[in-house]
């Protein structure tokens, strides 16, 4: 079983293969509109599934954020 701190490891690989490993920290205090303005970090808070399933659908679709 994947820990929560694993599990938040992978979706900051995630999100550094996105948007650049310099903008990590970026990308968690920013507001998004797909979390309704809320922050990635807010909304990992909420409820991680929403964060995960953001960043592996633009992973697989080759989107960014």
């Amino acid at each position: 079983m994947t820990t929560e701190q694993e599990f938040r490891g992978i979706a900051n690989n995630l999100v550094a293969s996105l948007v650049g490993a310099e903008q990590v920290e970026a990308w968690w205090a920013s507001p998004n509109q797909s979390f309704g303005d809320r922050t990635p970090e807010a909304q990992w808070q909420l409820g991680s599934d929403a964060v995960i399933n953001y960043l592996m659908y633009h992973a697989v679709n080759g989107g960014g954020s």
